[in-house]
């Protein structure tokens, strides 16, 4: 295999001392100088959001939903200082990113479990599926591997282990394993509530306006060629034979496609998402219309029991009388009467002359009270509670 020399776009500089922990003889310099590493980049940092602490961490301990090129650019300099930076570089990268770990805290929503961000199994999984998008991008995009170049890829990733924090004895060795932990995973992942923002920045769902973003479209476009078919389906992404072969169309896609059909007949590996309901009225169906559910009013009592002139009572269903049955000529007749039906808050009178609870800010702009107001409203001729219709 001949020597790989590092990408124009890299400069070794005066500093370096050495080619690093891999070198011009590695799979990893092969796989990691070609043009596609982008696109399988951008496949891992998308995919790895479906594992649900993982999107919990970025969610909650990033800067990610307002900066999101800086964190893949921050990812790609990591990616470039290891790969082809001297040992002395890669070790020190290494050692900031397991700290930047260490202080990233977040909680599970669903357990309540706290956690950081350097979690062996949320490791194992940004490690392993950025090594799985590499061989995929390779198989689709380039550069052509063997299987025993894929095998030996995947053992020289032990090395990223160890800067990120694994053991790297315990890493997988080869390619067959890394597509059956692949497989396993698969019931861990879900499409959250927290992956609908990552999805709207990272995902295109319009068609691009400039150059600028029709390259960004295409490249997108081109990283979710190399999703599982499992992937694009916890995303919602419709996929077609017309959109594959538009995005490269390789062994990636064909791949995929037999295993379809060799898992159709047992079930697919990930259930179906099921599509919403779309809502119809009842009356479309033969059912009447169910009864619109009495709104409580807010002057009611502390026992619950809805009131105010010709009110529904709310537990028994029947007509209740008004409360007040003489209509008082002044506020203060009002308030008189309230207290003597039993309702027990202390009332006062502002300087509009609206009787109000004491503990309720009255004000002339604001009439929606238990009480209505006589004298700075002169449709209000009587004070009584608010109808519970209103």
């Amino acid at each position: 295999m001949a020597a790989t020399p590092r990408p124009a776009s890299i400069d070794a500089g005066a500093h370096t001392a050495d080619d690093g922990y891999f070198g011009p003889d590695s799979v990893t310099w092969r796989v990691a100088s070609h043009p596609a590493l982008g696109l399988a980049a951008a496949c891992a940092g998308t995919i790895q959001m479906l594992y649900p602490q993982v999107m919990h961490v970025v969610d909650q301990a990033s800067t990610f939903r307002q900066f999101p090129e800086l964190r893949a650019q921050r990812t790609g300099e990591f990616a470039a200082t290891v790969f082809f930076g001297d040992k002395a570089s890669a070790d020190k990268a290494g050692e900031v990113l397991r700290r930047i770990h260490a202080s990233c805290h977040a909680v599970d929503p669903h357990t309540g479990e706290a956690y950081t961000a350097d979690k062996p199994e949320l490791l194992e999984w940004v490690f392993n599926s950025l090594t799985w998008a590499m061989l995929r991008g390779a198989q689709t995009y380039g550069p052509s591997l063997s299987a025993d170049d894929q095998d030996r890829f995947v053992d020289e990733q032990r090395t990223m282990a160890r800067m990120v924090g694994l053991d790297p004895d315990e890493q997988l060795r080869s390619r067959a394993e890394l597509d059956d932990y692949m497989q396993v995973v698969l019931p861990k992942l879900a499409y959250g509530y927290d992956t609908r923002w990552f999805k709207a920045i990272t995902v295109p769902s319009s068609l691009p306006t400039s150059p600028g973003q029709a390259i960004k479209h295409v490249m997108m476009w081109g990283s979710v060629a190399l999703y599982l078919p499992e992937h694009r389906e916890l995303f919602g992404i419709r996929w077609n034979p017309i959109r594959q072969a538009a995005n490269g169309g390789g062994g990636a896609g064909r791949a995929d496609t037999d295993r379809r059909h060799a898992v159709r007949q047992g079930g697919p590996a990930v259930p179906p998402l099921r599509r919403r309901p779309r809502l119809r009225r009842p009356e479309a169906h033969g059912r009447p219309r169910p009864a619109r559910r009495q709104r409580r009013h807010r002057g009611a009592d502390r026992r619950g029991v809805n009131s105010g002139p010709g009110c529904d009572d709310g537990h028994t269903g029947e007509r209740r009388e008004p409360m007040m049955e003489a209509v008082p000529d002044t506020v203060t007749e009002a308030v008189e009467l309230l207290r003597a039906e039993g309702y027990d808050d202390d009332f006062d009178v502002c300087a509009d002359g609206c009787a109000a609870p004491a503990r309720t800010a009255c004000t002339a702009s604001r009439a929606r009270r238990s009480i209505s107001c006589s004298a700075s409203k002169a449709r209000a001729t009587r004070v009584t509670r608010r109808s519970c219709s209103a």
